[in-house]
């Protein structure tokens, strides 16, 4: 009876074992979710602190909503207050998408404002300012076309490539 016993206690542990590697597995191949920060916080981290991922990540959530007008203020804040590079840029693509979505072009206060804030980027050497501009300088929107900066623009492009 106690070979028996043996045996059964023998069969048990390797099927405790089998399962406890199972378990040990299935655990350690589980991807974390990433953590969603509710966009009241993300605001209020941009307000408080000039939090750069928080403002990043709130361009992102509200680029999806398709509403440009609620990055406009966020992204004057960062420009302002934080002299955050990115920010210049997104200022003049939001007042763009703003006017693009009812179907009108800017009027020309608005333009100077939203080429003064896209300068701003250039001169920090945001490589989206640097784009933005060069588009327009190379279609002639806002600007008169203007191969000499584009060429000006390509070069600088190249030197302050994120890649």
């Amino acid at each position: 009876m106690r070979l028996e016993n043996k045996l059964k206690t023998n069969s048990d542990m390797k099927h405790w074992y089998f399962i406890g590697l199972l378990l040990l597995i299935g655990v350690s191949s589980c991807k974390r979710a990433p953590v969603e920060i509710p966009v009241k916080e993300l605001k209020r981290l941009v307000l408080a602190r000039g939090d750069t991922a928080a403002y990043n990540k709130l361009i992102l959530v509200s680029a999806d909503k398709k509403r440009p007008e609620d990055n406009l203020i966020y992204a004057m804040i960062m420009a302002h207050r934080y002299n955050y590079a990115p920010a210049y840029s997104e200022v003049y693509n939001c007042l763009e998408r703003i006017f693009a979505t009812y179907g009108n072009v800017m009027d020309d206060t608005t333009k100077e404002m939203a080429l003064k804030y896209l300068n701003e980027g250039v001169e920090l050497k945001d490589y989206n300012a640097l784009s933005i501009l060069r588009s327009l300088y190379e279609e002639g929107v806002y600007l008169p076309k203007d191969t000499a900066m584009v060429e000006k623009l390509d070069e600088e492009m190249k030197a302050h490539s994120p890649l």
